[in-house]
């Protein structure tokens, strides 16, 4: 996971700018925040290039920023352009990204933010550590950011209410903890024939396996193709939810539309495949 923290400087002048309605700057940045966090996360999941590992960039779609960063003000006005209008933007483009070819902009963090990377392997603890328990509990990471990770990778846990609800759409495959942790240590300690960047790639590739093992009791899911989903029926309607359905209500406003009130998903018979799903 990624967290970043924004100089206080930052919010006080928002609070200044937009005092009512109350609390809005803190919202609004809040959002932004969460929003850059989540693009962060997806950079470093792509392998860095030499010039974005020695220069500390990130491959970010400002446009996309700008777009889901949210509002601000009566006027509506976005709090990306903000922030940068009164310089206190939070990332700077070092190579801009052009729509022309399909590329983003390789951008670096400002002096008003600092980041913590939680799945970052500090290589010096591995190789000074003498005993394994401290290894395992380096390793292991917090159980709060391992559930924030799974939730981030795999919204569907999120979205149920239980684990047992969203694990009908995957397959779980089964992971050996100790073999994956040792594979991490041999990275860090004896693996010489590849280079940086392929091995912060393989380092936080495996961290993030073990970080989904540790919640989900040593399994790690896979998506089912839509295909191999299974339908029931849903037993007030006699209506097939592909998902979870128990009971489906119909809905008013859409004359053969119906919910199922387990999935919270719309739907309308008849259908043969979860692709004619329709989200509220």
């Amino acid at each position: 996971m990624i967290k970043i923290t924004v100089n206080p400087a930052v919010l006080t002048a928002l609070r200044q700018a937009f005092p009512k309605p109350a609390n809005s700057a803190e919202r609004a940045l809040h959002k932004y925040v969460k929003t850059l966090e989540d693009m962060l996360f997806a950079s470093l999941q792509r392998q860095a290039t030499p010039m974005q590992r020695k220069l500390e960039l990130f491959s970010i779609s400002l446009q996309k920023l700008a777009n889901e960063g949210g509002q601000i003000g009566a006027r509506k006005q976005r709090l990306h352009a903000w922030l940068r209008e009164n310089g206190y933007n939070l990332v700077e483009p070092v190579v801009k990204g052009s729509n022309l070819v399909g590329t983003v902009s390789e951008c670096k963090l400002t002096q008003w933010v600092t980041m913590v990377d939680t799945l970052a392997i500090e290589e010096a603890i591995l190789i000074n550590s003498t005993s394994n328990r401290d290894i395992d509990a380096h390793l292991g990471g917090d159980e709060h950011s391992n559930i924030e990770l799974m939730h981030l990778l795999y919204p569907e846990f999120k979205r149920y209410k239980n684990n047992l609800a969203a694990l009908e759409q995957f397959e779980l495959v089964e992971v050996d903890v100790e073999s994956l942790k040792s594979y991490i240590y041999w990275l860090v300690t004896d693996a010489t024939y590849i280079s940086r960047e392929q091995k912060d790639m393989a380092l936080r590739q495996a961290r993030i396996v073990l970080g989904i093992a540790n919640v989900l009791s040593h399994h790690y899911p896979q998506r089912k193709k839509p295909s191999a989903v299974k339908l029931r029926v849903c037993a007030s309607n006699n209506i097939s939810c592909p998902w979870l359905g128990y009971a489906a209500t119909q809905n008013a406003r859409l004359a053969h539309s119906f919910r199922c009130e387990t999935c919270m998903w719309w739907y309308t018979p008849p259908m043969s495949s979860p692709s004619s799903l329709q989200s509220n």
